[in-house]
């Protein structure tokens, strides 16, 4: 026979989910150091392991000991490489707009139609430009690059109280869950309906997806923007490290990779 609800248990359920909505709007904030917090600690975990196991430490002292490497050997490299980007992205904006008169003139009507004249091979592109408006859309465009770049600045000015404030979220929550992690999954296994060998099959399953996403994608973006950007360093190309770090995020992008970059 199926239960009825009443008004005390549509009271509870209406109440758990306010209270749910309010949980995700606070955290929501900080999903992206939960994130972050969660692959140092996948990352790190075997090494805290390794510290209690080997030197027989306390859990706090091999927490702090992990937290301390992964901001030597991780936070601290990535700080020093974004204010660099930073540098070579307002060194960037300063070219365009110092070259904007021959950029405008390289996209302008006229300039395809000296082609067309020198290059007949063109054909009628220069009248294809017309019917699309090309000049507006470009110039649309480069505006509001310029404009979100600007925008960018400002906003790395702003806010680097608050990526400050993240920075300290992440490192907290990476000691904790160093210290708590295993509870935490032993409890959710308590939890879960699954039989124990269910479970810890689906456990082993979601770890080695983990360390082949981090290998797989990761890490391999991360080499062939290191050695994309050292290429573009070696033959003299303006900006590598700007141009390192966007191979980086078109290699984890499938399909795209590092050619999106290369071959313009």
């Amino acid at each position: 026979m199926a239960r009825k609800y009443g008004l005390p248990d549509w009271f509870f359920f209406g109440f758990l989910a306010l209270i749910s909505l309010i949980f995700l709007k606070v955290i929501a904030w900080f999903i992206i150091d939960i994130v972050l917090a969660i692959v140092l600690t996948h990352l790190f975990y075997r090494f805290y392991q390794f510290l209690r196991a080997k030197y027989n430490l306390r859990p706090q002292l091999s927490a702090i000991t992990c937290v301390l490497i992964s901001l030597i050997l991780i936070v601290i490299p990535l700080i020093i490489i974004s204010l660099l980007l930073y540098k070579e992205i307002a060194h960037f904006y300063i070219l365009i707009k110092a070259n904007w008169v021959y950029i405008e003139r390289w996209w302008s009507i006229e300039h395809w139609d000296n082609l067309r004249i020198t290059l007949p091979l063109i054909g009628n592109i220069s009248d294809l430009l017309r019917q699309i408006q090309f000049e507006d859309q470009v110039s649309k465009l480069m505006n509001g690059l310029s404009q979100g770049m600007l925008r960018t600045f400002e906003g790395m000015f702003i806010d680097f109280s608050l990526a400050l404030l993240h920075l300290l979220v992440t490192l907290i929550l990476h000691f904790f869950f160093l210290m708590d992690g295993a509870k935490f999954v032993e409890r959710v296994q308590e939890l879960s309906p699954l039989k124990a060998k269910d479970e810890e099959e689906l456990f082993s399953e979601m770890t080695r997806m983990v360390d082949a996403t981090l290998v797989g994608t990761v890490i391999i973006a991360l080499l062939e923007g290191l050695f994309g950007g050292l290429l573009f360093w070696v033959f003299g190309l303006p900006s590598p490290l700007l141009w390192g770090v966007l191979m980086i995020t078109f290699s984890i992008i499938p399909i795209l990779g590092i050619h999106g970059i290369i071959f313009p």
